[in-house]
């Protein structure tokens, strides 16, 4: 069996995440819960863990403005309510500013190779689709060659 390299585990990265708050912990588990046997971390991101990782690494490199922060040991409900409408127009704002989705590098690497090397090796190489139709729509077009057609047609 092939062994994984840890340093990029789904499953230490979790660990590593959920270790400090599992010892700060106070509450009990209900009695209905103490027999559950936990599921256990996966050993390879998946494409929902790997999403989520990115997110947590956004969240911790580019922190919204302190007003505009979550405050420590206030619960999302509490934040949401403390938060007035322009303060949470201005969050919006900075969450389209600094997040990104994983899906937009496919997207754009989609968008780059139609754009150099035309529509069939974007679907064959990058996004596999079986129907050029859906690599059109997801492959943006290239308007600069639009208007070049047209300024040299006349």
């Amino acid at each position: 069996m092939k062994t994984q390299d840890t340093a990029f585990s789904g499953q230490k990265q979790a660990s590593d995440r959920l270790e400090p708050m599992t010892s700060r912990r106070v509450s009990v588990r209900p009695p209905k819960l103490r027999h559950h046997k936990p599921t256990g971390q996966g050993d390879v991101y998946t494409v929902a863990t790997y999403r989520r990782a990115i997110a947590r690494a956004i969240e911790a490199a580019f922190p919204p403005p302190e007003p505009l922060a979550q405050q420590p040991g206030e619960r999302k409900a509490k934040w949401q309510k403390r938060l007035t409408k322009k303060q949470r127009e201005e969050l919006k704002a900075w969450h389209k500013q600094f997040h990104w989705h994983p899906h937009q590098l496919r997207h754009n690497a989609g968008t780059f190779l139609r754009k150099e090397f035309g529509l069939e090796t974007a679907r064959i190489i990058i996004l596999g689709h079986r129907s050029a139709a859906i690599t059109e729509v997801y492959a943006e077009l290239d308007h600069q060659k639009a208007l070049a057609a047209i300024v040299r047609v006349g």
